[in-house]
């Protein structure tokens, strides 16, 4: 029976692990596939996840059309947290896997920091893909504005058109106000957990005895703040966003058919309205990806919530073993596929980091070139001394 409920929530995406927990996968056979299954598809996850955030928040922001806008910052904070993350499982996986010698999240102070850590960062992946769906739907609304404001011509056309509704400056003071929110909430409830000894010497991070029930209550609080409402707004920004661009080829459609086209537009405010619909589609994507794969993770935790305040049974197919491995490896996931997602969403990123990488390989192999003839040539130069002392 474990205490540690809003760590293991934060951490293993499932809610009230004292709740009973129904062993139905008696054959060996299926034990020994959940085995290897934890054995290797945990480390994949992690591993691959954070390969794939480090090169997004490296790269991202290389790319011309995403520096100048909030979007391309959003993008870098989700890369970054969710690498945060993904690095806070690591140990506990080493734990679990290899014994008590690699287990730093059962220790004193690892406890705490990787508590507030996986906490936090889920907490700010969560809210920045929010904070992504406010951005884009800005940039949709306030298109016209808002390209003036990134092609930088609108400073010198009209002074008024220089402020932004969601360009970078704003994006970044949105990204480190919910980063100082994230620690300053997470801190306080860090300082409630600890490792304790149980009665056979075994030391357990759970939360400390008389934070036992705020935990309880913090937990339900959690619920609604970190799962059901940042769901319900990302719906509905994404089909407000919708709504607006169908509106906007509906009224060009009858323009067209009445033979009244609309006001023409620069070439260049036509290109990149054309690029905010893109980076929009990408936008949505990831979040359609993310929200697909924590969904079962979110199900989970509500249902074992309302199972706790109307004291009802737990349902056997939510108490099984297999479902929580499959449940819990799927909300892994959804840490380590935002850099992919955008990568595989838009042609002009995937062109212009290939480009960066191409770059960055061969000055690479130049430095290995000019190394080896340096070498070379040292080689030589003490060779012809030698045998002139010879």
């Amino acid at each position: 029976m474990v205490v540690n409920e809003m760590m293991q929530i934060n951490n293993d995406s499932l809610n009230q692990s004292s709740l009973v927990q129904y062993h139905d996968d008696d054959s060996e056979f299926h034990w020994n596939v959940m085995d290897i299954v934890e054995s290797v598809v945990s480390p994949v996850i992690v591993i691959v996840g954070l390969i794939g955030n480090a090169l997004g928040a490296a790269t991202l922001l290389r790319v011309a059309g995403l520096r100048y806008r909030g979007i391309g910052h959003l993008l870098v904070a989700i890369c970054v947290s969710d690498t945060i993350f993904l690095g806070s499982l690591l140990p506990m996986w080493l734990g679990s896997r290899y014994g008590r010698d690699y287990d730093l999240y059962n220790s004193d102070g690892w406890c705490e920091l990787l508590s507030l850590t996986t906490m936090s960062s889920n907490f700010l992946s969560t809210w920045f893909t929010v904070a992504l769906g406010v951005e884009r739907y800005g940039a949709v609304r306030h298109c016209r504005h808002h390209v003036l404001t990134v092609n930088g011509r609108g400073a010198r056309a009209n002074a008024k058109t220089t402020k932004t509704y969601y360009g970078p400056t704003r994006t970044r003071v949105a990204i480190i106000a919910l980063t100082v929110l994230a620690i300053v909430v997470f801190v306080n409830m860090v300082v409630n957990i600890g490792a304790i000894k149980d009665p056979n010497g075994v030391t357990h991070c759970v939360p400390l005895q008389p934070a036992v029930d705020a935990m309880h209550v913090l937990n339900k609080i959690d619920l609604v703040v970190n799962v059901i409402a940042p769901n319900f707004i990302i719906i509905g920004l994404y089909t407000a966003t919708g709504v607006r661009l169908t509106a906007y080829h509906c009224r060009r459609s009858r323009a067209i058919i009445l033979l009244a086209p609309p006001r023409p537009t620069r070439v260049d405010d036509r290109a990149s309205f054309l690029i905010e619909i893109r980076l929009t589609k990408t936008a949505l994507l990831l979040s359609i990806v993310v929200l697909l794969l924590s969904v079962p993770s979110h199900a989970a935790r509500t249902a074992y919530v309302v199972v706790e305040i109307f004291r009802l049974p737990v349902p056997v197919p939510i108490g099984s073993i297999a479902l929580q491995l499959v449940i819990r490896k799927l909300f892994y996931a959804s840490f380590a596929v935002p850099f992919f997602v955008v990568v595989a969403s838009h042609y002009r990123i995937r062109r212009s980091l290939a480009m960066s990488l191409q770059l960055a390989l061969e000055s690479v192999w130049k430095r290995l070139q000019v190394a080896c003839r340096f070498s070379c040539d040292r080689q030589r130069s003490s060779a012809s001394i030698h045998s002139a002392v010879v």
